[in-house]
């Protein structure tokens, strides 16, 4: 047994002491030893009992769709996401297709213990969740169909199984040339279209799932993602390990992120904000110094408008690049953060507007962790020759007043960055996993 079939080796082990009634799906040899992610189809019956293992196992319910007949568990451990998906029903968008009370009694066990479908409904599954869901046999499916299909099947279980005869009909088609299946063409769509609606006839529970699914599924089911803000001076290390978290993130299964720049300085998207920045609206430097009066109300003017500005442009990209995706259950990257604005501006220490800046850093939405990436200055000013290594240590010391009532995630960018990467991916996936808890 390899290290990756281990995690759910030991789930399916459980199920089989506690005589869970259960069945894997889209079963084959290479299922448990090259997948992170598996299809299991459990019995209600049996559905609280199992809920408790995969739990007392590390995983937590991350997609929750019991009305629509289906959950997905999930454990993220060893830089790898594992995802358990439970069907309480053979569905498909709602509709359910197969009798579970009919397959019940025909399951099997495979060479290593674990309950399997009967040829004959692997081949069922297989076809109408292929049409249902596809509108044809995907290529990644087409051998083991038709190495089911042509391996001495039960035909008069087959067709005793499906109630409708215009089903039947198709299926039997289907079975003759498995070929004109593997396409999407009209005829395929035809077939979808036909089998859809014969199921969707057979049950009034089908129809309220099926709709329900189709117009109500996006207002009712919302995700909370997490929101992972990555901060520091020029040179800490924040575009390399975004960079490299986006490396990992892009091959890890079932996980959606988006990376957005919220620095306050830079990449405007606001109409409002680039007009002032067209204006010339900038913060004014010493306004303490100036002698004349006017002169320090209209900077002081100015630098209002300035910062109020900023604030709202962060609110602009936050609700229309932060919120949105975690609404939608993604993993969010912010390049930077709003308090950058607390004791710093661009490349020098700001002093004055200092009531301003605590409010505008204090009311505004809190990411669910920030990253602070720190490191000796003669280090980063040798990676990035911007800032003299006493202005850097000025920078991280005022970073670390301003983030530690936030209770920061303080790294030494030491390692390299897929090292530091490993580290704040654990972090990422204990923070999203812990809202389904």
């Amino acid at each position: 047994m390899t290290g990756k079939s281990k995690i759910f080796a030991n789930i399916l082990e459980n199920f089989n002491s506690k005589n869970i009634k259960y069945s894997l799906l889209r079963f084959d040899d290479k299922v448990l030893s090259n997948e992170t992610e598996i299809d299991v189809l459990i019995w209600p019956e049996s559905f609280k009992q199992a809920d408790l293992i995969l739990r007392q196992n590390n995983f937590v319910c991350w997609k929750d769709r019991t009305f629509l007949k289906k959950r997905v568990y999930a454990s993220y451990s060893d830089g790898v996401l594992w995802l358990l998906d439970v069907h309480l029903a053979f569905v498909q968008d709602g509709i359910i297709y197969l009798d579970l009370k009919k397959v019940e009694n025909r399951l099997e066990i495979d060479p290593n213990g674990y309950k399997i479908l009967s040829k004959e409904d692997q081949l069922l599954h297989y076809f109408f969740h292929s049409l249902l869901g596809k509108g044809h046999i995907q290529t990644k499916h087409f051998a083991t169909i038709r190495k089911l299909a042509s391996n001495g099947i039960d035909r008069d279980y087959l067709f005793n199984h499906i109630e409708d005869e215009k089903i039947k009909k198709i299926f039997h088609l289907f079975l003759n040339d498995l070929s004109d299946f593997n396409q999407i063409t009209k005829r395929t769509l035809q077939f979808q279209k036909t089998i859809k609606e014969r199921l969707l006839k057979q049950t009034f529970s089908n129809r309220i799932r099926f709709y329900f699914k189709k117009y109500l599924f996006k207002m009712v089911y919302r995700n909370r993602g997490v929101h992972f803000a990555i901060m520091g001076v020029d040179g800490a290390g924040k575009s390399s390990l975004i960079d490299a978290l986006e490396h990992s993130l892009v091959s890890i299964k079932g996980v959606k992120y988006s990376i957005v720049y919220m620095g306050p300085w830079g990449h405007s998207k606001s109409p409002w904000h680039k007009w002032v920045l067209k204006k010339q609206i900038t913060l004014p430097k010493n306004i303490n110094g100036k002698k004349d009066l006017l002169q320090k109300l209209k900077s002081h003017i100015k630098g209002t408008i300035y910062y109020l500005s900023v604030y709202f442009e962060l609110w602009y990209r936050y609700l229309k690049f932060v919120r949105p995706g975690l609404k939608k259950g993604r993993i969010v990257l912010s390049d930077r953060y709003i308090y950058d604005l607390r004791y710093i501006y661009k490349k020098r220490v700001v002093l004055e507007f200092k009531l301003i800046r605590y409010f505008i850093c204090r009311i505004f939405p809190k990411p669910d962790k920030i990253i602070f990436l720190y490191n000796d200055p003669d280090i980063i000013v040798k990676r990035k020759p911007q800032l003299r290594a006493e202005q850097v240590q000025e920078y991280q010391e005022y970073y670390f007043k301003t983030l530690d009532k936030y209770k920061p995630i303080s790294i030494e960018t030491n390692n390299d960055a897929a090292t530091i990467a490993g580290r704040v991916l654990d972090e990422i996936f204990k923070a999203l996993l812990k809202n389904f808890n």
